[in-house]
């Protein structure tokens, strides 16, 4: 998951990006740092109000943030509208995030880039009956309903978000096979989810799962799995872990985060719930190289049988020569 130093990205409203980059929903998107980082800016450069999430900023500034931000950037006239879409989803995200980082993680002390009106009445709001209750409800609900309970660990993929390592996973199979088992082909649901689930807990005794729910859907995966294959039946493991994951919540594939936008065709909105699998563009690819490296496998291992064969063939044929010879 992304990390946020609202002190540090920025210094004197400068960004640290040299001029325009394009933007590439498979390259180069807002899971990226270098996407984001220029939002943040945008917030300290105009920040009048004590927002605290997006639905509480109006549509004025939402476009002044946004064109603001979009200096930095280019993009094919195409995606002028996903563009639009995922800059309001980031947005809102990192706008939740730097309230709580004024709030929360620096303890109130007042950013040099927040006004002292705004910061005041910031503060004065965390205050108020409303939101200590929302406040009390979301910490039940990270602890399973009660603030008695421990939080479980959750991922470990460190400050970079899902989809960027499941982004650079996928181009070191492009461009350094040597290095990578499946060159052009995406890492399945289930692996990455062991994979951002996991960390070493005894040293030299590799990675193990973290936390009763991560156990508790890897094992639920890894049955289905089974049960499909005993009965013949062949099917996708994305779609068996969306199964397992019970479809969407939010818009996104539980455990995954934004990883699977990359895996599945993105969701229109943060409501949907759907449990259809409808696989990415990129996903399609990948399953076709895919395809493309089981067949060029088997027939590797046909022609490696044949050459067997031919070769026993040879050597029986010998042996009986020999006989022949030693007889007469």
């Amino acid at each position: 998951m992304e990390t946020l130093d609202c002190e540090n990205e920025t210094r004197n409203g400068e960004s640290s990006s040299s001029g325009p980059q394009k933007l590439d929903p498979i390259s180069f998107w807002f899971d990226n740092h270098k996407v984001t980082q220029p939002i943040t800016e945008a917030f300290h450069q105009y920040f009048n109000e004590p927002w605290r999430n997006w639905s509480e900023v109006n549509s004025a500034t939402k476009d002044q943030w946004f064109n603001m931000w979009k200096q930095k950037f280019t993009w094919e006239p195409e995606l002028d509208k996903i563009v639009r879409k995922d800059f309001n989803k980031k947005a809102g995200k990192r706008l939740k995030d730097l309230h709580n980082y004024v709030t929360r993680r620096i303890k109130g002390v007042k950013s040099s880039w927040m006004s002292e009106e705004v910061h005041k009445t910031m503060m004065k709001r965390i205050q108020e009956a409303d939101f200590i209750k929302r406040s009390e409800q979301a910490m039940k609900n990270k602890r399973g309903g009660s603030l008695d309970n421990v939080i479980e660990p959750g991922h470990f993929q460190g400050s970079i978000s899902a989809s960027e390592h499941t982004r650079r996973e996928y181009i070191l199979t492009q461009f350094f096979p040597k290095a990578a088992k499946n060159r052009g082909i995406l890492p399945k649901d289930g692996d990455l989810y062991l994979k951002f689930h996991s960390r070493e807990q005894v040293p030299g005794k590799g990675k193990e799962l973290v936390g009763s729910k991560a156990k508790q859907i890897m094992g639920a995966y890894e049955r289905k799995l089974t049960e499909y294959k005993e009965k013949g039946i062949e099917i996708d493991p994305n779609a068996v872990y969306l199964e397992v994951v019970g479809g969407r919540k939010r818009g996104l594939i539980p455990g995954l985060d934004t990883a699977g936008d990359l895996l599945y065709e993105k969701s229109s909105s943060r409501s949907d719930k759907s449990s259809t699998y409808t696989p990415s563009i990129l996903s399609q690819l990948s399953q076709r190289v895919e395809q493309q490296a089981q067949e060029i496998e088997s027939q590797r291992l046909q022609l490696e049988k044949q050459r067997l064969d031919m070769e026993a063939q040879r050597l029986q044929h010998k042996q009986e020569r020999l006989r022949v010879k030693w007889r007469s």
